[in-house]
């Protein structure tokens, strides 16, 4: 299901920080479309608080303990998030562009449909966040660790990547068409049916990776690591594979029209068409 889009909408007033509070503490949880814009809740303790469409607009929540919270589909643009514990917290379909997203715990938080487009999120712990259909594009993601993160149909185009762990990822039909991957970890990551197209994966490790049907097209993998990859159907055309490493990769039905192949280790390489592909060794 796709996010709704933020209109204008009549919140309930509680007297901002203050009445939210007090009503926390008498054991109120229901805070559905409720007004906290510029409020400041930080180091507040609101575990499983339901703040569900609310309009939390540069709110301060640094430090706020929001484990378990229902902030789906919630106004978080420019909000603070400064060491926020947002753990297992539900923010599907939440629009937090601009909002400063720093040493942030997400650990199985739930950001599926969330805007998250050019957010600076580097160095981001969010190893089994389910980001479905989420919108990464152009956001910094280096040196993040999205373990077993769930990314199917996220939308990262020229996202950048560079060292990001993703390995064991979940990212069938994932958008990351001029994205930059290079030196990232993506071993047994699923891509099937991915887009890549013009990405730059220069150097990354996609040993047992499933790019099945992906489209790879003047894609950069240069000294790539594919041992053991299923490439079967994917296209390659005008790819660049100089030096890569596709030892025992699946590569049936693959496009390689005018790949380059130049000193690639293909000689194990499975049901391979290279008649159309760039073949022999570098020149120094």
């Amino acid at each position: 299901m796709l996010p709704k889009k933020h209109t204008l909408t009549s919140f309930r007033e509680i007297g901002g920080a203050g009445g939210l509070l007090a009503a926390y503490q008498l054991g109120e949880r229901d805070f559905t479309q409720v007004n906290l814009e510029n409020a400041d809740l930080s180091q507040a303790n609101l575990t499983g608080i339901n703040l569900e469409k609310a309009n939390l607009k540069n709110a301060n929540l640094s430090k706020t303990n929001l484990s378990e919270a229902n902030l789906i589909e919630a106004d978080l643009r420019g909000a603070n998030l400064t060491q926020t514990n947002l753990r297992c917290a539900h923010l599907n379909g939440s629009d937090l562009r601009h909002a400063v997203i720093k040493e942030v715990d997400l650990y199985r938080a739930n950001l599926s449909w969330a805007n998250l487009s050019e957010q600076d999120l580097r160095g981001a712990n969010l190893a089994r966040v389910d980001l479905q259909g989420a919108d990464l594009s152009a956001a910094n993601l280096s040196d993040a660790n999205l373990n077993e993160a769930k990314l199917d149909a996220a939308n990262l185009k020229r996202a950048i990547l560079v060292g990001a762990n993703l390995c064991y990822a979940y990212m069938p039909r994932v958008q990351l068409v001029q994205a930059d991957l290079q030196k990232a970890e993506l071993v047994s990551a699923d891509l099937t049916a991915a887009n890549l197209e013009q990405c730059v994966l220069d150097r990354a490790n996609l040993t047992g990776v499933r790019l099945r049907k992906a489209q790879l097209q003047q894609a950069s993998l240069q000294k790539v690591y594919l041992q053991g990859g299923n490439l079967q159907a994917a296209n390659l055309t005008n790819a660049n594979l100089q030096k890569a490493d596709l030892t025992k990769t699946e590569l049936e039905g693959a496009i390689l029209t005018r790949s380059d192949l130049r000193g690639a280790e293909i000689t194990q390489a499975k049901q391979a068409n290279l008649e159309l592909a760039i073949l022999g060794e570098l020149i120094k």
